[in-house]
């Protein structure tokens, strides 16, 4: 079965998804005007690219102004990894 990213947004999603990757657990919060298929981008992003990039943490800010949906920080607090 396929399924396009507009597809996504007709599933019902519950407030908070578990999902586990790379040996590590990750609990994303759907926030009032969040899309079902952003929290899920960024679960699947977080899948995807965790055993590639161990650091990779989600929804950090970086200064007053960005918070990327996964980040990967070098030892400066510099983004590596920017995945929005």
């Amino acid at each position: 079965m396929s399924m396009s990213v507009e597809g996504l947004a007709e599933l019902h999603l519950p407030r908070t998804l578990r999902i586990r990757a790379a040996g590590h657990t990750l609990v994303l919060a759907k926030r009032a005007g969040e899309s079902t298929a952003h929290v899920l981008l960024k679960a699947i992003g977080y899948a995807r690219y965790l055993p590639q990039y161990p650091g990779l943490r989600v929804e950090v800010s970086i200064g007053e102004r960005y918070k990327p949906d996964l980040v990967l920080l070098d030892d400066r607090g510099e983004s590596r990894i920017w995945i929005e």
